[in-house]
């Protein structure tokens, strides 16, 4: 048994057009990493165009963001700045990751 972030099968509009565009651009699955990018990219692209490029406007739109819509849900930041959002349980089954249950913050 196992703790992960990351859901490959995860069921939701936004991962799934993640998904089938990185499959048809890369030709494999997307990863843990991929995904984490790509939500980390998005995330910086909203508080971009909250605060502006200068990096103290830059450093305040990310601290002011409580809330993000990933591909893999909802990610939640509490007052320290920690993300808190759904993580998966998984067991290892005939050699392959399969998630048995999901965990909300």
């Amino acid at each position: 048994v196992l703790v992960a972030a990351f859901h490959p099968d995860y069921d939701s509009e936004a991962y799934n057009t993640f998904r089938e565009n990185y499959v048809d651009h890369f030709g494999k699955e997307p990863s843990l990493l991929s995904a984490n990018g790509y939500t980390a990219i998005r995330y910086l692209a909203t508080a971009l165009s909250i605060g502006g490029d200068e990096y103290e406007s830059l450093k305040t739109a990310l601290g002011n963001i409580s809330s993000f819509d990933s591909i893999q849900g909802p990610i939640v930041f509490n007052q320290f700045g920690d993300a808190e959002k759904e993580i998966f349980i998984a067991e290892i089954i005939d050699g392959q990751f399969v998630i048995v249950e999901s965990v909300q913050p």
